[in-house]
């Protein structure tokens, strides 16, 4: 009691209250009216041990009144390949399962599992919006809690508000929120398989739910596909009605242009440039003809100068006279012909040069109306792959283990309300010699802080 008296002398003439560190400081002199945490525990056995009795006696009490629970499970396969229908180039559409997009492609389809939609879907297929005894809370921890909060908490309108179905059917609140409870989706370890499992105190009735969400799932991913598809060759349609006409004006117009300004080729070359070849061929002809003309006349000179003075016999000056007029006059007529031709092509490069404009523009209408030819050809193509595509949809996922009737309860759920119950009472065990120790701490604080009073007093 020394000691005691001691903390309560320090106590009053500080003035303070007795702290925490004072509380827990270990006894000197072999008193042990304070003692650490452990040693409380130990002397307090009694007490927490009556606690956990308690709460392990509580426990089983709800053992007996809670309604036992099973639960299926069903699992889906995500496949990774998709097989290629019409080119070993071409990409299929579906999930991209490449390395660094397979965890959040999984999470998506987990999210997509556990929407309202499917909600939605699932309960109007099977009905649990009609059945009672699905909706209907029995006596569970988390009822009791709901239960108890609903005194104190106002309820939310948006939450206790009728969900609508696409059909128009509507389901309570109550139903899809009993719904999402039993729901428990999830990923398979590393794998890409997807485990859907629902808890249900019917085990008939969660194989049957867990059955139909993997298969509304499944069906849900049919129908997305098959409208992004419908989707995609209603666009690509369009888009393909759109450049066929653009490609007609342009074929026309192209065809009127080249028409117009005689621009009409023939072999790769138009009228103008076959012109000009061949008045090149027929000037390059007529000049080797001249120049062979002036050679024969030429030569016949000469002979001409060599027998000059001399009387041929038999009239020969005579004919090599004639000769010589008829070569003058053959040559005569090649000059003139060369002259004609170097006009005429004169006047055909001075067209071909004013059309040289017109013909860079016709080029480069050719070259548009290829373009557009050649995007209409893609475009159609692609619009025929996805008409295919989408009358044959593989599907992205499988059901490789539909879930079968539950034989034994889930046992798991109610070992760890188990454990909870015994953590508490441990807790609450541990509190109660707390505050006891720490009220009995006080009341000798108290009692010492009197005791320094009146003998200063007397």
């Amino acid at each position: 009691m020394d000691e005691t008296k001691r903390y309560g002398e320090e106590g009053a003439q500080s003035g303070k209250k007795p702290s925490l560190e004072a509380f827990w400081e270990r006894p000197q002199s072999g008193d042990s009216s304070l003692e650490n945490p452990l040693e409380l525990i130990l002397r307090s056995r009694r007490l927490i041990a009556l606690c956990v009795l308690i709460a392990m006696a509580l426990f089983f009490a709800y053992y007996v009144v809670a309604p036992t629970r099973y639960e299926a499970s069903s699992q889906i396969l995500i496949v990774a390949q998709k097989p290629q229908i019409l080119r070993p180039d071409s990409e299929t559409a579906g999930l991209d399962l490449t390395r660094y997009l397979v965890g959040p492609v999984i999470d998506s389809q987990v999210e997509i599992i556990g929407s309202d939609r499917l909600a939605l879907e699932v309960i109007e297929q099977l009905g649990l919006h009609e059945d009672p005894d699905f909706y209907e809370e029995s006596f569970s921890i988390i009822g009791m809690i709901r239960g108890l909060l609903s005194f104190y908490v106002a309820s939310d309108p948006e939450t206790d508000a009728a969900l609508v179905t696409e059909s128009g059917v509507s389901i309570p609140a109550e139903v899809v929120e009993r719904y999402r409870e039993g729901l428990d989706v999830g990923r398979k370890g590393l794998t890409l398989i997807l485990q859907v499992s629902f808890t249900d105190e019917n085990r008939f009735r969660a194989a049957r739910i867990a059955n139909a969400i993997s298969e509304s799932y499944l069906s849900d991913q049919q129908a997305s596909r098959r409208e992004v598809s419908s989707l995609l060759a209603q666009q690509l349609g369009e888009r393909v009605d759109e450049l066929r006409e653009q490609l007609l004006s342009r074929q026309a117009f192209l065809q009127d242009y080249i028409a117009e300004n005689r621009l009409v080729s023939v072999g790769g070359l138009t009228v103008a440039e076959r012109e000009i070849a061949e008045t090149i061929s027929l000037l390059v002809a007529a000049r080797a003809e001249l120049a062979q003309q002036d050679a024969e006349l030429a030569q016949l000179m000469v002979e001409g100068d060599g027998t000059e003075g001399q009387t041929p016999a038999g009239g020969g000056g005579s004919s090599e006279s004639h000769m010589a007029s008829e070569l003058r006059y053959q040559v005569h007529v090649f000059e003139t012909k060369i002259a004609l031709l170097e006009g005429r092509l004169t006047g055909l490069t001075d067209e071909f040069a004013r059309k040289s404009k017109l013909a860079i523009r016709r080029d480069e209408i050719e070259r548009e109306v290829n373009a557009t030819r050649d995007l209409y050809s893609a475009l159609l193509l692609r619009l025929k792959e996805t008409l295919v595509e989408g009358s044959i949809l593989y599907p992205e996922a499988r059901i490789i283990d539909p879930a079968s009737i539950p034989i034994h309860p889930a046992g798991l759920r109610k070992l760890f309300i188990l454990v909870g119950f015994m953590l508490g009472g441990l807790f609450i065990g541990i509190s109660i010699a707390l505050f006891r120790k720490l009220d009995v701490y006080k009341l000798d604080e108290r009692r010492g802080s009197t005791g320094t009073r009146t003998e200063t007093v007397g």
